[in-house]
Formats: C-alpha cells, sequence, structure tokens
C-alpha cells in the first residue's frame, strides 16, 4: 500500500516546498513593510522634526557587497547539490519502484544537482574574476 502511495508522496512533498517558500517570503515582507510604515506613523504622530527620507534610507537594506553574493551562490550550491543528493539517494534506496518514478526522482535529482553544480562553477569563477573588484570595494569600505 504505501508503495503505491509513494509518487504521490513525493509529488506533493515536492510541489508544496516552492509554496511555502513563496509564502514564507510574502510574509516576511508584508512584515517589514507594516514595521516601517508603524515608525513612520509614529514620528508622524510625535510631531517629530525628524527628516522622515533619513527614516526611511535606514530601513532601506544596502545592496550586498561582492563577496556576500558569491557566498550566497556558494550557500544555495550546496544546499541544492545536497538536495540532489538525497533525491539520488532516496531512489537507489527505494526496493520496488515502478518506470514513472524512476523517471520522476531520476528527474528531479538531476534538476537539483544541475543547479548545485551551476552555482559552485558560479562561485568558484566569480571569486576568480571579481577578485580586484573584491579588493577595491574592501578598501572603499575601510576608507569610509
Amino acid at each position: 500500500m504505501f508503495d503505491d502511495l509513494m509518487p504521490c508522496i513525493v509529488s506533493v512533498v515536492f510541489l508544496s516546498i516552492p509554496v511555502i517558500l513563496m509564502w514564507l517570503r510574502y510574509r516576511y515582507k508584508t512584515h517589514e513593510v507594516n514595521r516601517r510604515a508603524e515608525v513612520m506613523l509614529a514620528i508622524i504622530d510625535k510631531n517629530s522634526h525628524i527628516d522622515a527620507d533619513v527614516i526611511s534610507r535606514s530601513f532601506s537594506r544596502g545592496q550586498k557587497t561582492i563577496k556576500e553574493r558569491l557566498l550566497s551562490m556558494l550557500m544555495w550550491g550546496i544546499g541544492t547539490f545536497i538536495l540532489g543528493l538525497g533525491v539520488l539517494a532516496s531512489l537507489i534506496f527505494m526496493d520496488e519502484y515502478g518506470d514513472n518514478t524512476l523517471l520522476v526522482l531520476g528527474t528531479i535529482s538531476a534538476f537539483f544537482l544541475g543547479i548545485g553544480i551551476g552555482n559552485f562553477v558560479r562561485f568558484f569563477l566569480g571569486k576568480k574574476m571579481l577578485a580586484k573588484e573584491m579588493e577595491a570595494e574592501l578598501e572603499d569600505m575601510k576608507r569610509a
């Protein structure tokens, strides 16, 4: 009975993960906007002489540095590669599976492994090609 349900369970899990991630992202952004609005309204209510532009600029995130973007690529590469290995391991250790299950899990595994390897390549090539820019950015940060 469980073998018949396995493709359905795997499909539901893999289809629900992106939906949950998008919901969490939307929830975070909504919370951030509400928090900014509350602070701005509190400033207006207190009738203070603080410039609203200064406050709004303090809330806005600065642009990520080159090194932070590269490390983000590495993090996503490791995560997707491990996810692809996990799907591949589940495919290997399943006792009985149909041709359809083999095709679906193999495709999912190849997809995540490809994304992970692509992000590894982007990280190492970017690190090599952007070394001078990272040094210049570090010098600018030291001067500021």
